[in-house]
This record gives structure tokens, C-alpha cells and sequence, in this order.
């Protein structure tokens, strides 16, 4: 599948998943989190991958200082994952990608609502990878592209997640 067939699969199941709370998708083989706080703009991001879901520690709100961030991510789950990272274009919002690819399935009109801005690539379980971002204010999404053993993405499980670079 194309890669942005499976980004366009992602930012579908943005729509379809259950609202998020905090900076994690809830899964069940993730430990349970204590009260969340939020925090100025993260320079360095800390992510723990698990089935399916990501872990920024105890945030309400994941925000990203603008620049350089280096993205460092653990894979405490049994599959391999990875964190890739886009940013929807100024003006542009979750709900108006969500209602172009209503329109087009495909993908193929995603370029004109995203910019690709890197990621970690495939982190084996137990092991970890990270990533050198340069990043502007504006909206972003974190996702997990690679497939599960029953061929489903792992952003259709819940590894989706929207943050705000300041």
C-alpha cells in the first residue's frame, strides 16, 4: 500500500477512534497513568510505544516547541512500531482532511492538506530508535503506519495522535 494511502487511513481512523484524553491512547497493555499536568513546549520528546497506543508521559496536552526536537522512543510493546510525524498545512484541520478524504479514499489529495516531517522508522520490541524534527507552529499528528499480525494498521488500533507545535 502506498504510504500516503496509509496516512490517509490514519487521519480516517482519527474520526472513527474513540476521543482521546491526555497525550496516550488507552490500551490494555499499557500501565495505568497518574494525574496529568501540562507543561510549557517540549524541546526533547519522549515517546513509549506500545499495543497500540503512545505514551508521552502524564500530559493533558502534548505541545512542541518550534525548531529542532529530538524525538526519542522506547518500544515497550511486543510488536515493532514506529512514530512518523506530519503536520497539517496552515489553515488546515483534522475535521477538513477527515472530510477530503470522504471525498477521495485514495489519498491522493492528501498532499494538499499535509507535510511529511520525519519520524523514528520501525523500532524492534525492546529496543529504541528517535528522530531529529525541525518543526513550525501550527497543527501535527503522530502515527504508527506499520501493520499488525491480523493486517490491520496500528493507527486504525489507536497509535493516532494530534499535538500542537508552538
Amino acid at each position: 500500500m502506498r504510504r500516503g494511502s496509509l496516512l490517509a487511513l490514519a487521519l480516517a481512523a482519527l474520526v472513527a477512534a474513540p476521543a482521546l484524553t491526555g497525550c496516550s491512547s488507552h490500551a490494555k497493555s499499557r500501565p495505568a497513568a497518574a494525574t496529568s499536568t501540562t507543561v510549557g513546549p517540549l524541546r526533547a520528546l519522549t515517546v513509549k510505544t506500545y499495543e497500540y497506543s503512545y505514551d508521552v508521559g502524564q500530559l493533558t496536552a502534548l505541545r512542541v516547541a518550534a525548531g529542532r526536537v529530538t524525538v526519542s522512543a522506547q518500544n515497550a510493546g511486543g510488536e515493532a512500531h514506529e512514530a512518523q510525524f506530519v503536520q497539517l498545512r496552515p489553515g488546515v484541520t483534522v475535521a477538513a482532511v477527515v472530510a477530503g478524504l470522504q471525498r477521495d479514499p485514495s489519498g491522493s489529495s492528501l498532499t494538499a492538506t499535509v507535510t511529511s516531517v520525519g519520524g523514528t522508522g520501525s523500532i524492534a520490541p525492546g529496543a529504541r530508535g528517535g528522530a531529529v524534527l525541525h518543526v513550525v507552529p501550527g497543527s501535527y499528528l503522530m502515527f504508527c503506519s506499520l501493520r499488525a499480525a491480523d493486517g490491520n494498521p496500528h493507527f486504525a488500533k489507536g497509535m493516532l495522535l494530534p499535538f500542537t507545535v508552538e
